[in-house]
């Protein structure tokens, strides 16, 4: 037998033997422990997997509106900030007060000093 390395290996695996031993129960020894232990676990396994797949497509959906909430809340973000501007005015300093940052006048540099002629 190969090895076993998937989980949809071992489920299908162990409903093989499940199989095979409801087929020769007339010849073997009372394992109705063992395999009603086995079934139960198999039966768990099967409800697992199915919560798994539906949680893994609940989570793409989510990623998806995610993405697209992002999206939508950037564009409203910027619709906003842009009219806070325009009621307030783009030289208003409360600008600073909403993330916006307000048009400041130019710093003259004191490097160049405006007694000196220019060449």
């Amino acid at each position: 037998m190969s090895e076993i390395t998937s989980f949809a290996d071992y489920v299908t695996d162990w409903e093989r033997l499940l199989a095979a031993v409801a087929n020769n129960e007339a010849e073997l020894p009372d394992l109705g422990l063992q395999k009603t232990s086995l079934a139960d676990i198999l039966q768990e396994a099967k409800t697992v997997s199915t919560r798994q797949d539906a949680s893994r497509s609940l989570l793409a959906a989510d990623s998806k509106r995610r993405r697209e909430i992002l999206f939508e809340g950037r564009a409203a973000a910027s619709r906003l900030r842009s009219a806070l501007k325009g009621a307030l005015g783009g030289h208003n300093e409360k600008l600073v007060e909403f993330g916006l940052r307000p048009i400041r006048r130019r710093r003259i540099s004191k490097l160049v000093d405006p007694a000196l002629p220019v060449e």
